[in-house]
């Protein structure tokens, strides 16, 4: 059975790139940075289809494809800091639009139950 998708909602949007962006110690002067990244939620949309083929009972094949659509504001706050005394040197916020666009493609098994079961 072939459908089609569509909808319109708000993202929440849960961004931790701790790990990517470690703190660390610089040489001469002895410094240390933190980044901080923060990317609000947003509103977007989807559309897309998919097909589900129907197994014996309540049980379907899935094959499923979409495409989002969605733009964010990011927030970066870089600060440097003096290792040995702690105090702010350097600081300096962005702020930017981020594209959040994408496809998802999903094969999958559906078990069907309840009174909308076949």
């Amino acid at each position: 059975v072939p459908y089609i998708t569509f909808g319109f909602g708000r993202y929440f949007i849960d961004c931790d790139v701790s790990r990517e962006y470690k703190m660390y110690e610089a040489p001469n002067p002895p410094l240390i940075r933190n980044i901080e990244v923060d990317m609000d939620s947003t509103w977007g949309g989807h559309i897309g289809g998919g097909l589900d083929i129907f197994l014996p009972k309540k049980i379907a094949f899935n094959f499923e494809f979409r495409y989002f659509w969605a733009d964010s504001d990011i927030h970066e706050r870089i600060i440097l800091r003096d290792i040995n005394t702690n105090t702010i040197i350097y600081q300096e916020r962005r702020s930017d639009k981020i594209d959040l666009d994408s496809w998802m493609v999903g094969v999958g098994i559906k078990f069907y139950f309840g009174p909308f079961s076949r």
